[in-house]
């Protein structure tokens, strides 16, 4: 009857559910009652013997939905940086399951952690508020069985939802039953990431436009985006800084200057860069006419992150047009936005804990591994 109600929950019955035998462990870590490792779900067979029907239900759905909201491995989780905090996320994710299963079942299993005060806030929001209230926390017996099996998550790579879940949430959005919780999650789906060289090429052309109407431009020599023509246009001075504290792989990098050195095939002669690598500090600025200075350059750095050198820099520079900053944004931003256009490039990885900057347009890319915990 319920299932018929809700529909959307009978996806849960796309998971492997495993009993695995006494004394009842995955990985070494002894499971109360259930967790999930992303792949399956695991019950204790001491509790599946008294638990009732609804309460199956409920444990099911509360680990299910740990996978769907990329509570497990280094995906949401690495917002911790150290032990305590990893407990306070910990709790931020149950909080965050617990409130849309309240909602959709109207009850909740004994222990099961919940707060009125944070329905409709998403984890990270969570996380912030326990961050602030964390001396003095302390939980029950009950509470704190039920989270020691979440360290099952600990140490594994970011899992990602299987296409047949995906397909799950999907159809639950385009039907109107999906829980409110998750619409975030579909939403997300459904606005992917770019490819860095397009989010760059779309950027500097829009900075080379005066009067704008908007028409296709001469593919021959432009990319086929849709952009006002060229009036009249003078060499375009970009500033584009990079993040070496350690939101910089190889992977990035090199789509990075695939996507520079595909600019300056469009604005042969007509494009300058300045290129401004900072992390705690300014360690490098250089002026970049042609592509192939783009192979000479050594990346440095390595440290804290604060954008304000950069800022700093492009005042300096009045013919600039605007700012590409390649970051992982945990940085110190200016506190008064500057009079040109600044766009935040992130790795996709970064999607779900990044850092609010208080002026200009960030954009998530794909590829690249973004800061290393």
């Amino acid at each position: 009857m319920f299932l018929r109600e809700k529909p959307f929950w009978s996806s849960i019955l796309g998971i492997p559910v495993v009993v695995p035998p006494p004394p009842y462990e995955v990985e070494g870590i002894e499971i109360k009652r259930a967790c999930t490792d992303g792949r399956q779900i695991y019950v204790n067979g001491e509790y599946l013997d008294k638990v009732t029907p609804q309460e199956l239900m409920i444990d099911l759905a509360h680990e299910y939905l740990h996978v769907l909201l990329h509570h497990l491995g280094d995906s949401r989780m690495r917002i911790a940086q150290n032990e305590s905090q990893w407990q306070l996320a910990n709790m931020a994710a149950d909080y965050a399951v617990n409130s849309i299963i309240k909602e959709e079942f109207n009850r909740l299993n004994v222990g099961m952690l919940y707060d009125p005060r944070f329905d409709g806030m998403t984890f990270e929001q969570i996380y912030n508020e326990l961050l602030k209230e964390a001396q003095g926390m302390s939980l029950s017996e009950e509470v704190s069985k039920r989270l020691e099996s979440h360290k099952v998550w600990k140490h594994k790579k970011a899992e990602t939802v299987n296409q047949i879940l995906k397909q799950s949430l999907l159809r639950a959005y385009l039907q109107g039953n999906l829980p409110k919780g998750l619409y975030r999650e579909v939403e997300d789906m459904l606005r992917p990431p770019l490819p860095i060289s397009e989010i760059i090429s779309s950027f500097v052309l829009e900075q080379s436009y005066s009067q704008p109407d908007f028409k296709r431009i001469n593919k021959r020599r432009y990319p086929p985006i849709l952009m006002p023509p060229i009036r009249h246009r003078n060499k375009l001075h970009i500033g584009v800084a990079i993040d070496t504290s350690g939101s910089i792989d190889k992977e990035l990098l090199s789509e990075f200057k695939a996507g520079m050195k595909f600019l300056f095939s469009c604005f042969r002669g007509e494009l300058e860069v300045l290129l401004l690598q900072c992390d705690a500090r300014l360690y490098e600025k250089r002026i970049i006419h042609e592509p192939e200075e783009l192979e000479n350059i050594k990346w440095r750095g390595g440290g804290g992150t604060d954008f304000r050198p950069v800022f700093n820099e492009m005042a300096k520079h009045p013919e600039l047009r605007g700012l590409m900053y390649v970051t992982d944004t945990f940085g110190t931003p200016p506190t008064k936005a500057p009079d040109y256009p600044v766009i935040w490039l992130v790795p996709e990885k970064l999607r779900k804990h990044h850092r609010k900057l208080p002026f200009g347009r960030i954009i998530f890319y794909e590829g690249g591994k973004g800061r290393s915990v």
